[in-house]
């Protein structure tokens, strides 16, 4: 990359009649180089979709769809098998019928102030699956 670099600047270096260099083309065309080199842009996930299994804190008095209350409700494994293969019997449940979600009820963030108790945390029961790095 170096050696990219120098050779542009050395490049761009164009020697006047009177023999000093241009140094302001040379800085201008490395620079131009180094942000084309090094601003490249990066893939991000743009995905309607969210994860299985992501929790969100949501401002309203339901979940959207494809979502569920993060109540510790017991839900029965043969409906939910993604989500259950990501949380399995953690948060109760008894592992071959059903499993629990996690009770974020009493976890609501502190510094919000929620007197129409609006706020409520929910998971994802579809999306994307969740690959390992």
């Amino acid at each position: 990359m170096r050696f990219a670099l120098s050779r542009a600047a050395g490049a761009a270096c164009r020697e006047t009649d009177k023999g000093e260099s241009d140094m302001k083309t040379a800085l201008l065309a490395a620079t131009a180089i180094a942000a084309a080199t090094f601003s490249a842009p990066m893939p991000a996930y743009a995905g309607n979709d969210p994860f299985v299994g992501e929790i969100m804190l949501f401002p309203v008095r339901y979940c959207p769809d494809g979502w569920v209350e993060a109540d510790g409700r017991l839900l029965p494994i043969r409906n939910y098998q993604v989500l259950f293969t990501l949380l399995g019997n953690s948060y109760g449940g008894d592992g071959r019928t059903d499993f629990a979600l996690p009770d974020l009820r009493k976890v609501i963030p502190a510094a919000a102030t929620d007197p129409q108790k609006q706020l409520r945390y929910c998971i994802a029961v579809r999306g994307d699956y969740p690959r390992h790095p």
